[in-house]
């Protein structure tokens, strides 16, 4: 008994100096850093919280400023000074619209003090509320006929592998209805799956599906778009799908693989004239990898900026490039405004596959 009690009794006064520490770090003590919510409704509207400390230094403290790390957390103060021994609150308002399922926000105190700002955290679970077939449904293709959304992206989809995404429909007529899907712009890999005719009431999904060889040459952006067709009447929306097709990485070695470096990701031309010629501007791209590093492919969304890099150039592992950018102001639509361009490098990184350049300018006609 007494060795037990004399081995408390040195763990106390271990840790007695780490609590003064912790009190030491700043003036301004709070009852507690972390307040929960508990469970609140997402229609029961903004709720409160209040948050409370006492000055327990020899100073009086500034509170600057109190910052939440959302939108949706909104901190009511004033900014004040706090004697020693005053008390010193403040709410926080938290607005569950929208919000459906746990949450924990941060919010930072800032004071005079010159210490670190005050850590401090709020928490909660909004249940949601029953939300109507417009708000589930938000894409309204004609007939009745609604869509949860006309959009889907797939991110990377590597060669050999399948990749699916559905997008959800409901019939909410009376009468069936027919549906077709038109291609209006085909990367030749997606494949669709829905049925032809709706019945009264009936929900179900638009499946999308990505499918590419093994030994594919395709590489980049894959974007498709489908004209929507509803009892022979287009919709005024289409569906779209993106992705970005890149190499197969199931059995690459992270550490003996390329990595691609580019010096610059932001290249800016300047003020260029219109009647000028051309304007070239240069960046590295280095391979900071254990193997070759191939370029798959170089996309460009202008026809003024053309870049010199062909596919298949291949960078051997510790070595660089140097990659040339040359920008033609006359095929620029934009005269006397910014111009603005992004190259999509796509390589057999299997971290980072897709990397953006961004070329800006201001191009303005000769005075």
């Amino acid at each position: 008994m007494y060795l037990r009690r004399h081995i408390l009794l040195m763990l106390f006064v271990l840790v007695l100096p780490l609590m003064a520490v912790a009190q030491r770090g700043s003036a301004l003590v709070f009852e507690s850093t972390t307040l929960d919510f508990g469970t609140i409704e997402e229609a029961g509207g903004k709720q409160t919280i209040h948050f409370e400390a006492e000055n327990r230094g020899g100073e009086s403290v500034v509170v600057r400023e109190i910052v939440s790390t959302c939108d949706c957390t909104v901190v009511e103060y004033s900014s004040q000074e706090v004697a020693p021994g005053q008390g010193f609150g403040f709410d926080v308002v938290y607005d569950p619209w929208g919000r459906a399922g746990r949450f924990e926000r941060t919010i930072f105190v800032v004071l005079s003090d010159g210490e670190e700002p005050i850590e401090l955290r709020v928490k909660g679970r909004v249940t949601p509320r029953e939300r109507s077939i417009e708000e589930i449904y938000p894409y309204d293709m004609g007939e009745g006929l609604r869509l949860e959304s006309t959009f889907a992206t797939f991110s990377y989809v590597e060669h050999g592998n399948s990749y699916t995404s559905e997008i959800a429909y409901i019939n909410t007529s009376e009468e069936s209805v027919t549906l077709l899907l038109e291609k209006e712009l085909s990367s030749g890999v997606l494949s669709l799956e829905y049925p032809r005719t709706i019945e009264p009431g009936a929900v179900g999904n638009i499946t999308l599906y990505y499918s590419l060889p093994l030994r594919s040459r395709c590489y980049g952006t894959l974007d498709d778009r489908f004209v929507v067709n509803v009892n022979g009447k287009r919709s005024r929306f289409l569906v779209t799908s993106y992705a970005v097709a890149v190499d197969n990485f199931d059995d690459v070695d992270d550490i003996l693989s390329p990595r691609a470096v580019f010096s610059k990701k932001n290249i800016k031309f300047g003020d260029v004239n219109l009647a000028s010629g051309v304007f070239d501007a240069y960046f590295e791209l280095r391979n900071d990898g254990q193997a070759p590093l191939i370029i798959r492919k170089v996309e460009c969304d202008s026809k003024a900026l053309k870049c010199q890099v062909r596919r298949g150039t291949q960078v051997e592992a510790g070595e660089s490039i140097s990659v040339r950018l040359r920008l033609k102001p006359h095929r620029a639509m934009s005269q006397g405004e910014s111009f603005t361009a992004r190259l999509n490098f796509v390589t057999n990184d299997p971290v980072t596959p897709l990397q953006v350049v961004k070329v800006t300018a201001t191009i303005h006609k000769q005075e």
